[in-house]
């Protein structure tokens, strides 16, 4: 069926669908392809992607607070701490008392991830390279651009999640 004709069928829908309906399926493989890459990177570090992440925030800055820390590598504070948890088990950071405020932490990397540091820049260069590789310089600024234009996106906590049709057929008594 063309365009025109579902329009003509259901004319609430508009042709011009919107990022999500032409390009979800297009975005959710290509960032599987990103987070593989990034895994063939932090894999033979003993990283995962995240904890790549957040070494590489450390290593800019150390001595941050978690939240300053979940802020900078895009996670939610409220959930950050187990990251944070399995790091500090594999013996990369530590958490200090900040003398500031007696009810904060503060997150230190530890010698064993600064004897790392050299390894982990490689990687991020080598990544990097990899990506530059795709683009003209022209090109590579326009996508690092968008690139962080995406990340200031925040979901939409003002209207509650859709409930799934098979939650909404037992609390009706029905089958969905």
């Amino acid at each position: 069926m063309s365009d025109i004709e579902e329009q003509k069928r259901k004319p609430w829908r508009k042709i011009n669908y919107d990022l999500m309906d032409r390009y979800g399926v297009t975005w959710t493989s290509r960032c599987g392809t990103w987070i593989s890459c990034f895994g063939r990177i932090a894999q033979p570090l003993g990283l995962t992607i995240i904890e790549w992440y957040i070494l590489r925030a450390l290593y800019e800055r150390d001595g941050q607070h978690a939240s300053e820390l979940a802020r900078a590598v895009g996670r939610a504070a409220t959930s950050f701490t187990p990251n944070l948890d399995k790091l500090q088990q594999k013996g990369f950071v530590e958490r200090r008392p900040d003398p500031a405020d007696r009810r904060a932490v503060r997150i230190f990397l530890t010698k064993k991830a600064l004897d790392m540091k050299s390894d982990l820049v490689k990687s991020a260069k080598e990544l990097d390279q990899r990506i530059r590789q795709l683009f003209n310089d022209d090109e590579f600024e326009t996508f690092h651009k968008v690139v962080a234009q995406l990340q200031t996106l925040e979901p939409d906590y003002s209207e509650p999640e859709p409930e799934p049709v098979a939650a909404r057929g037992k609390r009706n008594g029905t089958k969905p």
